[in-house]
């Protein structure tokens, strides 16, 4: 990885930042001619000068009076403008796609070297601080990445040719309009470095807080169990405290640094009204001339604006680069000639003995967890590893080459190790350990996760699907399509995703999960967009299984099916009224009672004051039925609707309507007894 952040920009992207480049400079001559332009309008067009040339006047051939004459200057001076704004369009865009070619290929790279890191490198870095880095601190960069090159170049050419037109209006004016740049170029700097200081220190707070966010996050269990919420909040009060007193000083130097530029760009301007006005009361300056200087001059510090911006930004990528980059670079990184390097043709097959040779492990402290070990083990053996603390893991991690040793060897027959490449590793190795991960996707995503090794069957290819490749390698990003058949099925021994799929439910039903799989499938709702077929199917099943259900009097009574013109007594009354189960929130069993819709249609029907009787009549008899019960009785069960802090409340509410009548009762308390009995199943209760 490249460790200068120029270094890095100039060899990924230098045809787009030569292409750039050429663009900006081909631009100068148009912006000398905009500048221009206005002076002879005023100057010759509107004949303000009293040496102009008497109209008509002939050009290419045309003759033009003076109203012509001023027109076509102004329609002159619109096009370059439109030409101008057109190529500056252009430029912008393509700035961005090299911009961004470059940050997506720095994170790429930073993600590529996560997979190379040594695993003690893990243990000592938190993912907070990693995943910040590679998202939040190499943002700012896509400002940066294409303004590197051309911004420098662009803006200062700018400058050079608003400087070369105000030096032929007046050598004076020129030098007034200078004058205060070398002053800014000397101050803005100094107090730019203690600036970036600042921002340097931040950053490195930032990753502090970011680090115990993860260690409270992995050891909250810890902190409920030591009883250290107070130490742990109170930790990460200082830690915060200090990103405050840095953030403040930081705002302190910008504020004093925006100030003091504003008013030296002010003293310019000023310049210009004394010294110009005194050179146009002695004759040495005409209007035209200094209307076009202070036009000038607001183009000129423009770009000054942006360059000092420019320094600014570059100060702080340089140094945020150099953070990022030391901490993607650690010792013992794993090799790119074992990983990265194309895959062996054949992967090779691990028959012979298992040797350990002196092999040795000692941490950054030198000290040893496996010091000289040297054992043989023969192919089909059995071997145990008896070992306490950290050795034991350790000799299992080098066998599975998750680590490497510090000194020795470790040999299958004559193969090195520690020189094999990735896939032999991968696919001749296998190591099931106390830590296992479960990826973030679907259950069979996670089972069959160590088959895609690379892909196998590529898929239909389409326009997008190359402009997104092309895209890929253009950012130095992975080549492959994720959308590819990665299942390498020999590695199963089967032909096909059908013989693989047979063999999980074989295993399934092997390690006796396939119930819970079926139980945990029939809680899940299907996406009908991504899985049309698969809704499709279930639909049907449905049909099938009432049919069965229909024709089979053992189980008929068993199961009461949905029905348009039954009430179905094994669903409770709020399922009838919505005839299903709810889908939302505010259809959900505990919320019906509180549904708007639902009140207008039991207020249509005459319904309200019978649902708010029943519920009071259920309340008293679960008053009856729980008096002195405790909360753990088997009975909550059939009444999962009711706990003890529900029934404290319905007794209230019982009283009140007793003793007061049902017209005290609030809009809640209503609604409550309405939920209860919406949720009421006549076959339980």
């Amino acid at each position: 990885m490249e460790k200068g952040l120029y270094s890095f920009i100039w060899r990924y992207s230098k045809s787009y930042q030569l292409v750039i480049l050429c663009v900006s400079i081909a631009s100068f001559p148009l912006l000398y001619y905009v500048l221009e332009l206005p002076k002879i309008i005023v100057n010759d067009a509107l004949g303000s000068k009293s040496n102009s040339v008497p109209f008509p006047r002939t050009y290419f051939d045309m003759q033009f009076d003076q109203l012509e004459y001023l027109l076509a200057l102004c329609g002159l001076l619109l096009l370059l403008l439109l030409i101008n704004g057109g190529i500056m369009m252009a430029l912008f865009v393509f700035k961005g796609i090299t911009s961004e070619r470059l940050l997506r290929r720095l994170r790429f790279q930073l993600f590529e070297r996560i997979h190379r890191f040594p695993l003690k490198q893990f243990q000592k870095t938190s993912q907070g601080e990693v995943t910040s880095m590679i998202t939040a601190e190499v943002e700012p960069f896509s400002v940066f990445f294409a303004d590197a090159v051309e911004l420098p170049i662009f803006q200062g050419g700018t400058m050079l040719t608003v400087l070369f037109f105000v030096f032929m209006q007046d050598p004076l004016m020129g030098l007034a309009s200078i004058a205060i740049i070398p002053l800014q170029a000397y101050i803005i700097p100094k107090l730019q470095k203690k600036i970036n200081l600042l921002a340097k220190e931040r950053v490195v707070r930032i990753r502090g807080v970011a680090g115990r966010i993860s260690e409270a996050v992995s050891g909250i269990n810890d902190i409920h169990t030591h009883d250290t919420s107070a130490f742990s909040l109170s930790d990460f009060t200082h830690h915060l405290s200090g990103i405050f007193k840095v953030r403040m000083k930081i705002y302190q130097n910008k504020a004093f640094l925006k100030f003091l530029n504003n008013f030296l760009l002010k003293l310019t301007p000023l310049m210009f009204y004394s010294a110009g006005g005194v050179l146009i009361l002695e004759g040495n300056l005409d209007l035209g001339q200094l209307v076009a200087v202070l036009a000038a001059y607001q183009q000129l510090m423009n770009p000054w604006k942006e360059l000092l911006k420019y320094y600014q930004r570059m100060m702080d990528a340089k140094i945020k680069y150099q953070q990022v980059t030391e901490q993607f670079d650690p010792a013992d990184m794993i090799s790119e000639n074992i990983m990265l390097t194309e895959r062996p043709e054949s992967i090779v097959s691990f028959n012979d003995d298992i040797s350990f040779s002196n092999v040795s492990v000692s941490d950054e402290d030198g000290v040893k967890s496996l010091d000289s070990i040297s054992f043989e083990a023969a192919p089909g053996s059995k071997v145990a590893l008896v070992a306490g603390g950290s050795g034991r893991d350790n000799l299992a991690h080098l066998l599975a080459r998750l680590i490497t040793p510090s000194q020795g060897r470790v040999t299958v027959g004559s193969q090195d190790l520690l020189n094999t490449h990735e896939a032999v590793i991968g696919r001749r190795i296998g190591y099931a350990g106390p830590d296992s991960y479960v990826f973030d996707g679907t259950i069979g995503y996670n089972v069959f996760y160590g088959f895609n090794h690379q892909p196998i069957i590529l898929p239909e290819n389409d326009p997008q699907r190359e402009i997104d490749r092309n895209n890929s390698l253009a950012a130095g990003n992975s080549p492959h399509d994720i959308d590819a058949d990665w299942i390498d099925y020999s590695d199963a021994k089967v032909s096909n995703r059908e013989e693989l799929l047979a063999w999980w439910y074989e295993l399934l039903h092997t390690v006796e999960l396939d119930d819970f799989m079926y139980g945990r499938a029939m809680n899940l709702t299907v996406d009908t967009k991504a899985k049309p077929k698969l809704a499709d199917d279930i639909v049907r099943a449905r049909s099938m299984v009432l049919e069965r259900i229909n024709s089979d009097p053992e189980i008929s009574d068993l199961i009461h099916p949905f029905d348009f013109e039954k009430y179905n007594v094994s669903a409770t009354v709020g399922a009838n009224l919505i005839y299903g189960e709810a889908t939302d929130d505010n259809f959900s069993s505990e919320n019906l009672g509180r549904n708007s819709f639902v009140h207008s249609v039991l207020d249509d029907c005459n319904l309200t004051n019978s649902f708010q009787n029943i519920g009071i009549q259920v309340a008293t008899t679960l008053l009856d039925m729980f008096d002195g019960m405790s909360s753990d009785d088997p009975i909550f069960e059939q009444y999962s609707f009711v706990d003890e802090d529900s029934l404290h409340e319905l007794k209230r509410i019982i009283a009140q309507d007793k003793r007061e009548g049902r017209n005290s009762l609030n809009e809640d308390d209503l609604a409550s007894l309405v939920s209860l009995t919406l949720q009421l199943l006549v076959e339980r209760h």
